[in-house]
């Protein structure tokens, strides 16, 4: 079994200096790449040089490629080694996993405005 198939109590694990310094690191690695990914979706200003007869079919393909932008994203983030992950850093108290958790929410925001 992998490792995160492996019963164990996340408080033991984030006693642990060398995993939670790890998972700090993927932490970060995880909240950036959702940092990215947000800030290149397209913005509303890109609709705004369309001509008025396409707008309707620009504005419906804007948002669908932005929702399955936000879906994917959010399907990359939702395993059971990232949530055990995320549960260990809670309970080492890593002060990075509020900030993946603030990206993860406004990701879900966007996504519920995509629909």
């Amino acid at each position: 079994p992998e490792l995160f198939q492996i019963p164990f109590v996340e408080a033991d694990i984030a006693k642990n200096e060398d995993i939670v310094s790890r998972l700090t690191e993927s932490c970060i690695y995880w909240y950036e790449t959702i940092e990215k990914t947000i800030n290149d979706l397209p913005s509303m200003d890109s609709l705004k040089e369309t001509s008025p007869i396409e707008l309707p079919k620009v504005q419906i393909n804007y948002w669908r490629k932005r929702q399955e932008d936000l879906i994917q994203l959010i399907d990359d983030f939702t395993f059971p080694a990232y949530e055990r992950a995320v549960r260990i850093m809670e309970a080492a108290q890593v002060k990075e996993i509020t900030t993946l958790q603030e990206w993860m929410t406004k990701t879900s925001e966007f996504l519920e405005e995509a629909d």
